[in-house]
């Protein structure tokens, strides 16, 4: 780990180390890369290649992240706030975007709050809501973990031509849409 300079939060976010039993999982799904392209195509294959894409691109950002001291989720909420015109939002709006329950949400603020990179302020339209604004030191360390995420992101993509990068993102769009309406539609069915 390297050490935080005096403008950052002392305060470590992301110490939980990459699991054993991710680690065991990425091993144990490393011989399913392997394809026989006269093979029929099991809907399993599909899952299981994401599923591994998933470790691994966990792994990489927990590389690139935790010596800024951020989790995933973490690095999520400065980006996106970050992103903002007014560099805020409510919990609810958060949420969303992150694809975490409110709860989760409050948990990943209070973290955030405690070490001084995001505060809630009241929302000017409802005086009982609150939204949650990114404080300079905020701003300073997404920057620096957006840095090393990027050249993490870079390093990897660089092996891939344009046409494989935009191949890939058009077969993800299509998979997250058909994922997105399903999770709606259970979410309709559970109320």
């Amino acid at each position: 780990m390297s050490t935080r300079s005096a403008d950052k939060p002392a305060r470590k976010l992301a110490e939980t180390p990459v699991s054993a039993t991710a680690q065991r999982i990425v091993r144990a799904t490393a011989g399913a890369a392997v394809e026989d392209e006269a093979a029929p195509v099991h809907p399993n294959d599909l899952f299981t290649k994401l599923a591994r894409t998933g470790l691994l691109l966990d792994v990489l950002q927990r590389e690139c992240l935790e010596p800024h001291g951020l989790a995933f989720a973490e690095y999520s909420v400065l980006r996106i706030l970050q992103r903002e015109p007014r560099r805020r939002l409510s919990p609810s709006r958060l949420a969303e975007r992150i694809v975490r329950t409110t709860g989760a949400v409050t948990k990943l603020v209070d973290r955030l709050e405690g070490a001084g990179l995001v505060e809630r302020r009241p929302d000017d339209s409802d005086g009982r809501a609150v939204q949650v604004q990114l404080t300079a030191a905020g701003g300073r360390l997404a920057d620096a973990a957006s840095r090393a995420y990027t050249a993490g992101r870079e390093r990897v993509l660089a092996r891939l031509s344009e046409s494989e990068v935009r191949a890939t993102m058009a077969s993800l769009d299509r998979l997250i849409e058909l994922l997105e309406n399903d999770v709606a539609g259970v979410e309709r069915r559970s109320r």
